[in-house]
């Protein structure tokens, strides 16, 4: 049931609004420049439909990858 759950929200992750943040301080990442007050935000989707990190069937619901944690 926990694999089943865990690839449920992988595939259509409910709160993936919720990693923004507002930045503190300038900060440069990769080179990039991020100004004070700027919001950030993780592109969740992106991370959970990567190929290489999940594999060439991304778009399936297979409860079975999630059974190694």
């Amino acid at each position: 049931m926990d694999a089943v759950i865990k690839e449920a929200l992988r595939l259509i992750p409910p709160n993936s609004f919720a990693v923004s943040r507002i930045c503190q301080e300038e900060n440069i990442v990769g080179g990039i420049t991020i100004e004070k007050d700027v919001s950030v935000q993780i592109d969740v989707f992106s991370l959970h439909y990567n190929k290489e990190i999940w594999g060439e069937n991304v778009e399936s619901f297979v409860p079975e990858r999630n059974c190694n944690d």
